[in-house]
C-alpha cells in the first residue's frame, strides 16, 4: 500500500482557498512568474528594450477658436450656443444651434454678463481681482462663462447641465487655447 505524499491529500480533506497552504502555493507561483518575466526583459530582443522611443512625441494640432467651440460642443450635448471672445474684446468664434442670436450679440451679452458680475462683486473686486466665472440659471436653461487672461468663453446650456463639469470643460478649452497662443 502506498502512502500519499505530504503535498497530496488523497481526497480526505482538500485544501480550500482560505487554507494557508493554498495561499503559499499561489504566492510561490506568482513569484516564479515574475522571475521568468524579469529574465525575458533582460534579453536584448525583449519588447521593453526594442520598442522604446518609437513614438517620441505627438505633433500638436492647431487649436483655432472655431475648433475649440466645436470640441466644446462635442463634450456636452446640453450646449445651445457658445461664444469665444479674444483678449481684444472681439468675437473670435460663435456657435448657436439655431443661428440665433448672431455672433456679435452673443459677444455683447457675455461682456455685459461679466460687467454686471464685476459690479455685483463691488469692493471684493479690489481684493480678489475681476470675476473669473459666472453662472446664471433660469427655469429653462443656464449660462456659464469663464474669463481668463487672453480669452473669455460663454455658453448657453440646457437646465440639466452640471455646473462643475461645464466649468471644467470651459477652463480646459481656455487652457488649451492659451497654450497654443503662447
Amino acid at each position: 500500500m502506498t502512502r500519499p505524499s505530504a503535498q497530496i491529500d488523497g481526497g480526505r480533506g482538500g485544501d480550500r482557498e482560505q487554507d494557508a497552504e493554498v495561499a503559499d502555493v499561489a504566492v510561490d507561483q506568482q513569484q516564479q512568474r515574475r522571475d521568468e518575466a524579469d529574465q525575458d526583459d533582460a534579453e536584448p530582443g525583449s519588447l521593453g528594450k526594442s520598442h522604446v522611443g518609437i513614438v517620441t512625441s505627438v505633433p500638436d494640432s492647431t487649436l483655432t477658436p472655431e475648433l475649440a467651440l466645436r470640441y466644446l460642443d462635442e463634450l456636452s450635448t446640453d450646449i445651445r450656443a457658445a461664444v469665444l471672445i479674444g483678449g481684444d474684446g472681439r468675437v473670435a468664434a460663435a456657435h448657436a444651434a439655431d443661428g440665433d442670436p448672431p455672433a456679435d450679440k452673443l459677444g455683447e451679452l457675455a461682456a455685459r454678463l461679466f460687467a454686471r458680475a464685476d459690479e455685483a462683486a463691488g469692493d471684493l473686486h479690489s481684493f480678489q481681482g475681476p470675476v473669473t466665472q459666472v453662472e446664471a440659471t433660469t427655469a429653462t436653461g443656464a449660462v456659464f462663462a469663464v474669463r481668463a487672461e487672453d480669452w473669455t468663453i460663454a455658453v448657453v446650456a440646457g437646465r440639466f447641465a452640471l455646473p462643475s463639469l461645464m466649468f471644467y470643460d470651459l477652463r480646459a478649452v481656455l487652457s488649451d487655447l492659451g497654450k497654443k497662443a503662447a
